[in-house]
Formats: C-alpha cells, structure tokens, sequence
C-alpha cells in the first residue's frame, strides 16, 4: 500500500545536488539520526551493509520535520510521485538467479553496478518502500541477526534491520527504501556461471559475517525522468527572500517544470 506520492525534508543545498544530478542519496544505517537502529543482539555491525533513504507519507506539514531536516525551517519538502527511480532489465535467467531466488521485474540498477570490483549490490525492484513499524519491544529492536543452523549454513535476517523504530519517532509516518551492499570479488570475464568464481563469490561474501565493511559510506540512485519532471517543492516556514531566490534559480537551470510552493506555516512561526 505504498502511498502515490512521498514527501521528503532537506536543505537547499541538498536540493541542490538532487536537481542538479537527479539522483537520491542512500545513507548507511549505522549513520542515521536514531542510533538504535542499528543496534543488534550482534558483535558484527550488520547496518553498515543497509542504506536507506527515508521518506515521510505524511502530506500535512510536519513542525518536527522542517525543524529536524530542512536548516531549522529554511530548506525545502520535496515531493515525488512513487515508485520515482529509473528501473533496467535483467536479461538473462543467469543474472537473475546469481542475485536473487525467483527475482521478477525491473532493478533499479543495471546489471554492471550490481556487481563490481569488491561490492554486490543484490537487485531490487522500483516498488520496495517500505513503513516502518513504530515499536517499542525490545525483541523486535534488537534481535539476532546472524544465526548459525545445525548443518553449519549462515543465516542473515537483514530484512529486519532499519524496519523498526521506537514510538517516540511515530511522528515521522516513514516510508523507506532499503539497499543491501555487500563486500565481494568482481565477476570473472568467463561468466556468471564459472564454478571457480562462485566459490570464490561464496567465500568473499562470508566475510560479512566477520564484519569486513562495505566499499561504499553511502549510494545514489537514478530518479526517473518523468517523475523527475513531476517533482514538487515546498519552500519552508522561515525562508529569506534570498533562499526564495536560490529555489527558483536551481529550478529554472535543472527543473523547469517543478512546482514550487511556499509552506502555509510562513509568517506563523516566530
């Protein structure tokens, strides 16, 4: 039930590099405002292997989120339609099979920034937000994430890291997009389906069981044009004339058609 349209606060400088390179940025879990969350019944730190961007469903204007987000009320809300990232095919069942068991649909990245020299990035396609579930059971805030089953296999439950946050951040009402980065080996010129290289692949990506970091402190995607085209901006209550001039300035160079707006708490706020 992904909302159509998601909002998300920032400041003009972000803004910035968003039009100017019509990409979003993931962060590292392990860097994000609520440092429980990546907290885990662990000795390695899983979250650094999670980057996320964090997008609020909530459509009203929110005190907390411009004070929190936007520079104290002078940055933006930008708003874009979902899903709002630029999707490739997968070509072949070989492809499909090396990253994901059953894997249907578009990535949101091509094959060649999947895989490359020391990272894999398994796909996901363009509909995986996600709402976080506010919570404030310590079983679900910090479970185990690595288990070792009796025949000795690896079991990493990363789906349920970045996926709770305490109560006490309801207000944010996030929705979340989620990739895994994963330290590994470059695919060999012979082939995804060169044995050697798969057991080597293997034993790469046990490594993220002793902790060994990824390549990447954080990750940017592809908007989609059309959603790109499509995007709004909300100016925030306590904008100088000179901020209005910087908005509209980045818009007519990067984003011609964007919405601009200015919030309805301007002039209400001291």
């Amino acid at each position: 039930n992904m909302p159509g349209k998601l909002f998300h606060y920032t400041d003009i400088n972000s803004l910035a590099l968003i039009l100017k390179n019509k990409t979003i940025r993931l962060s590292r879990l392990d860097t994000v405002d609520d440092i429980s969350e990546s907290r885990s019944a662990d000795s390695v730190q899983f979250a650094q292997y999670i980057f996320v961007t964090c997008w609020s469903g909530l459509e009203e204007e929110s005190i907390p989120m411009w004070s929190m987000y936007a520079n104290n009320m002078t940055g933006v809300r930008i708003a874009l339609r979902t899903p709002m990232f630029q999707t490739y095919t997968l070509h072949s069942e070989q492809e499909k099979a090396l990253f994901a068991d059953g894997f249907k649909g578009n990535s949101i990245l091509p094959v060649d920034r999947l895989h490359g020299d020391g990272y894999l990035i398994p796909p996901m396609n363009p509909y995986n937000f996600y709402y976080i579930e506010y919570t404030d059971d310590i079983k679900l805030l910090n479970q185990k994430i690595h288990k070792l089953s009796k025949d000795g296999n690896h079991n990493l439950l990363m789906g349920e890291l970045g996926k709770y946050k305490r109560k006490v951040w309801g207000f944010q009402e996030e929705w979340r997009y989620r990739l895994f980065i994963y330290p590994s080996i470059a695919p060999p010129n012979t082939g995804w389906q060169d044995e050697n290289y798969m057991n080597q692949f293997l034993s790469e990506l046990r490594k993220v069981t002793q902790g060994k970091p990824p390549p990447y402190d954080f990750y940017l995607l592809n908007i989609d044009q059309d959603v790109f085209n499509g995007m709004e901006i909300l100016l925030g209550p306590k904008h100088t004339q000179g901020d209005l001039i910087t908005v509209k300035s980045l818009i007519e160079t990067y984003c011609p058609s964007a919405a601009l707006r200015i919030s309805k708490l301007k002039n209400t706020i001291r």
